[in-house]
């Protein structure tokens, strides 16, 4: 842990896959290290990284093939992201779109964001801007970043406390941002 910087406080959920996976988790993140070092040599730059979150989707609709039979469809360019990249199947979801995004832009439980139930523009709520999303700790490591997607989780900061006057914030650290409403 480098200077300035606080122990990360996980909740109990964390520590009980810690004790379980831990060493499991180290051998990975070492194989892991070492492939990103490798390709990070080869191309000159980190790899892309491609989140896609579908909403509502149960496990398997897209990147198993053999399961996708079950549902009667096929997702042929998505199974083969899945097949060439690293395709993560487990992220504690909550049950509706904003807090989902929350967690996986965070890395927290939405609740702790003020983020636990749907977000709509007319609200004028959202995700505090000084929250650090995952846009930016990748773009601090040279990683271009853009988001397309639906709203729900947009900043709604104060930029004047004296007057309220205040302003969205569509980029959440991206780079560029797209939004549909």
């Amino acid at each position: 842990m480098g200077q300035g910087q606080q122990k990360i406080i996980h909740d109990a959920e964390y520590y009980i896959l810690e004790a379980q996976n831990g060493e499991r988790w180290a051998a990975e993140d070492k194989s892991l290290d070492e492939k990103l070092a490798a390709l990070r040599k080869k191309h000159g730059r980190p790899p892309n990284i491609v989140y896609i979150l579908w909403d509502d989707m149960t496990f398997g609709a897209a990147g198993f093939p053999a399961l996708q039979k079950n549902f009667g469809f096929k997702t042929p360019n998505l199974n083969r992201m899945a097949r060439e990249g690293i395709n993560f199947t487990r992220m504690y979801t909550e049950p509706s779109c904003t807090p989902t995004r929350v967690a996986f832009l965070t890395g927290r439980h939405p609740v702790r964001c003020g983020m636990g139930e749907v977000g709509m523009p007319h609200e004028m709520a959202g995700l505090r801007g000084d929250e650090v999303t995952i846009a930016e700790v990748l773009s601090e490591v040279g990683y271009n970043t853009v988001n397309y997607g639906d709203a729900g989780t947009e900043a709604f900061t104060f930029t004047d406390t004296s007057t309220h006057s205040s302003q969205w914030n569509l980029q959440l650290g991206f780079a560029k941002a797209w939004r549909k409403y």
